[in-house]
């Protein structure tokens, strides 16, 4: 059975999926790093990316020309910066 035969794939859009779940849900589930006042920038945490022994990550919101405040979560050595879309990619090893 293709997916396109259950009738969702032309419903699954990125508004689709945040008009049922929140950006802080997804970046919860996929990097188990909670989204708080201790985890956002300035403050720090563990890369779940890698071995670290040193907290060098954080989220932080950026806010678009429409007011939107999209949640990011960067790694400061460089092995990653994205939204909640880029992190469960990568949690996921899919693009």
């Amino acid at each position: 059975m293709k997916i396109t035969n259950i009738g969702i794939v032309d419903k699954l859009t990125i508004s689709y999926i945040l008009e049922r779940i929140t950006q802080e849900q997804i970046m919860e589930r996929y990097l188990g790093i909670k989204v708080s006042n201790e985890t956002l920038s300035p403050s720090f945490s563990l890369s779940p990316f890698r071995k670290d022994n040193s907290a060098t990550c954080n989220y932080y919101y950026t806010i678009d020309k429409t007011g939107y405040a999209k949640l990011r979560f960067r790694d400061w050595d460089g092995t990653f910066k994205g939204d909640c879309f880029d992190a469960a990619s990568e949690i996921l090893k899919i693009s």
